[in-house]
């Protein structure tokens, strides 16, 4: 009888031990899956082009459930139980963004004409266009709504008015707007979630209202920022003093777009948002300072820990830096990680680093999942990952390697601040380009100019200022920080002067980021085999970014044609009118990497419209219908800001968008092929359905 054979299942075994081995590398490495899991899960929610029904919903409890209990329970091998607990996750965190997106539902206020009275309270004051700034007001009531939205923002002048008071304004509103461009910054995404339930402008000045009870916490904390605010740039005028507050308060209003282009274009723009480094620098020097002071007294000191009594302190600095910065993402993903470092102090224990960020991104997940949609919560726990990565990398490097103090501490410092510098900005660089479509060339250049200045004059200033400001000494210590922001200003318009300094790169598709984001944390957190996976991804995903089939026009949904002509000199892009629709136009050209305005199209206008011609198409742009029969019979695109009956359409040869369709689907982007239009994509394909779409 012939015996028979058993597969051959060893190669199996092969491979989960080497996706599962950890050896050599520090412990802990595998705590930031859950949290990975749990954002991949929220970021799929965000990202389909529907919204789940009850059962889908239930199913995702269930199965998200089930998956971790089965991770605990499973006896099978260790990639194995990870890959469950990761599924697990995943589900939890798709059920858990679709729970907090119901949770955040607020009233929408009707588009109308007509000014309305607005009541309630200034909580935050924000840099405008045109001079006018943007005020947020949290809402008592708007006329002749009955529930009010929890928010509204308007362009008004603040007059005499600060963060704080009771007013009433009357306005013009509108609902949130929807993306300009299919793919571009989706306000109303983010109005949802920060539940503001319109946008507009004043029609007169605003009105002083009796204080009341109620918010008390709110309104003191928003006047006290903005009292700190002002006394800064009192103390501190000019652009030193707008910098001043911005990293001490987190008040924006008074920076220049000069100023910010210029950090931006010289790889400092980090600087103008709140987060670790801020954190580090205010309570370490805190913690540093007091430790110091413990230790003097020596008879105390000789019994007990110095370090604690300081890591109380710190923690206190932390929290009240927390709230007067305004606790954007990146700052309380680091008060989050201080705190723990902090709390290790305390009970003599040490902080496991890639733990550390596993709680920060877990809490900050948990309280707000569209986090994970946004520019500062991917570059700040991508940049914290890659450093933490790095330093254990380091600390579990071959003794062989001489240790750092046989080096001279200068180098050893300047050595470690340009190795901080090349990490963060690698590991920030694909997302930052991916948000904003441009790049710093010479950003490492900047940092290790700048970031020297700004680690040990300008922030440690900064600090000791926000200690003395109650006893009304913080003057020389202001004056102090100016100096240092003087010398960082100089070095960023210097370095965003340098000829190619800001290099315009194109926007790429969603799924291409989140290719990219699977082959970051593969490299961040993986041992070497698992690192080169991670590389492999991520140059892959370039390489789709590379190749992504760039859009040949615009139709916006004001009926302005944006269309790529292309000549002798290279690529041209036009536009049939240059008076409507610019923003439009510049959000998609900035998708393009077109740095400069389009051209007015050369087209030929009577009384019922314009004719031009584009990548061989005859587009017309439509005033009137008269001659629609020889319009549709010689054109391929007709645009119409009017309604356009079905009837009409369905008789004409050329593809129609006339006002109705643009303004119920908003602006398109048009692909062509073989001077034909191939495909077409909507604002609102894939949105319409979502919560955060509502407009009146």
């Amino acid at each position: 009888m012939l015996k028979s054979k058993t597969p051959d299942i060893s190669w199996i075994r092969a491979t989960l031990s080497w996706l599962a081995e950890n050896k050599g590398q520090p412990p802990g490495q595998m705590a930031i899956l859950w949290p990975l899991g749990f954002a991949f899960g929220a970021a799929t929610y965000f990202s389909i082009p529907f919204e789940p029904g009850g059962n889908l919903i239930l199913m995702g409890w269930l199965a998200g459930l089930t998956l971790l209990v089965l991770s605990l329970l499973s006896r099978a091998h260790k990639a194995v139980s990870l890959a469950l607990m990761v599924a697990g996750s995943t589900c939890l965190g798709g059920v858990h963004a679709q729970g907090r997106t119901q949770n955040q539902a607020s009233a929408i206020v009707r588009t109308s004409d007509r000014a309305l009275l607005v009541s309630g309270w200034i909580e935050a004051v924000q840099a405008g266009s045109r001079g006018r700034p943007r005020i947020m007001i949290r809402v008592d009531s708007i006329e002749t709504m009955e529930a009010a939205p929890y928010r509204v923002r308007i362009l008004s002048n603040l007059d005499n008015f600060i963060p704080g008071d009771r007013i009433t304004v009357r306005a013009v509103l509108s609902s949130p707007s929807r993306p300009a461009v299919p793919g571009s910054y989706d306000f109303g995404f983010h109005a949802h979630f920060d539940r503001i339930g319109g946008t507009g402008y004043a029609v007169a000045e605003m009105t002083s209202l009796p204080q009341t009870a109620g918010d008390e916490f709110d309104r003191s904390l928003a006047r006290t920022r903005w009292l700190l605010a002002e006394r800064i740039r009192a103390k501190l005028p000019g652009q030193e003093g707008a910098i001043a507050s911005a990293l001490l308060t987190g008040d924006r209003s008074a920076l220049s777009q000069q100023t910010a282009n210029a950090l931006r274009g010289s790889g400092l723009g980090h600087l103008l948002a709140i987060s670790g480094m801020h954190m580090a620098l205010i309570v370490g020097g805190v913690f540093y300072v007091l430790r110091a002071m413990a230790a003097a007294v020596f008879t105390w000191s000789r019994r007990s820990d110095s370090a604690k009594p300081a890591a109380i302190g710190a923690l206190i600095a932390a929290v009240i830096y927390l709230f007067l910065s305004g606790g954007s993402i990146p700052t309380q993903r680091a008060f989050i990680m201080t705190a723990t470092v902090l709390g290790a102090v305390l009970m003599s224990r040490r902080a496991l680093s890639m733990h550390t960020l596993a709680l920060a991104m877990s809490l900050v997940l948990f309280a707000q999942p569209e986090a994970v949609m946004s520019a500062g919560f991917q570059m700040s726990f991508a940049a914290v990952a890659a450093l933490i990565a790095s330093y254990e990398a380091w600390r579990f490097r071959p003794r062989r390697m001489a240790p750092i103090d046989r080096y001279n501490p200068v180098t050893a410092f300047l050595g470690g601040l340009s190795m901080t510098s090349v990490v963060a900005g690698f590991a920030t660089s694909g997302f930052a380009v991916f948000h904003f479509h441009r790049m710093a060339s010479f950003g490492l250049l900047g940092n290790l100019l700048a970031m020297p200045v700004f680690s040990m004059l300008v922030m440690p200033a900064g600090a000791l200022a926000l200690v003395l400001m109650p006893l009304g000494l913080e003057g020389p210590a202001l004056t102090v920080m100016g100096w240092g922001l003087s010398i960082v200003f100089f070095l960023a318009d210097w370095v965003s002067g340098l000829p190619g300094a800001m290099q315009p790169l194109p926007s790429a598709p969603g799924w291409v980021l989140a290719v990219y984001a699977v082959g970051f944390a593969l490299m961040a957190i993986g041992k070497k085999g698992i690192r080169i996976i991670g590389v492999l991804i991520a140059v892959i995903a370039i390489g789709f970014w590379k190749g992504t089939d760039r859009p040949d026009m615009l139709v916006t949904e004001d009926g302005v044609v944006i269309a790529r002509i292309d000549d002798d000199d290279g690529q041209t892009w036009v536009a049939s009118t240059r008076r409507r629709a610019r923003f439009d136009s510049q959000v998609f050209l900035e998708q393009q990497a077109v740095g400069q305005a389009a051209t007015r199209m050369n087209m030929s206008c009577d009384d019922m419209g314009c004719v031009g011609i584009a990548q061989g198409l005859q587009i017309t742009v439509l005033e009137t219908m008269s001659q629609w029969r020889e319009d549709c019979a010689r054109s391929n695109l007709i645009v119409s800001r009017e309604y356009l009956p079905d009837w009409l359409e369905r008789n004409c040869n050329a593809f129609v968008l006339d006002g109705s369709t643009l303004r119920r689907n908003g602006g398109a982007i048009i692909w062509l092929k073989d001077g034909q239009i191939d495909r077409i994509r909507h604002v609102e394909a894939g949105r319409e359905t979502r919560p955060w779409s509502r407009r009146y």
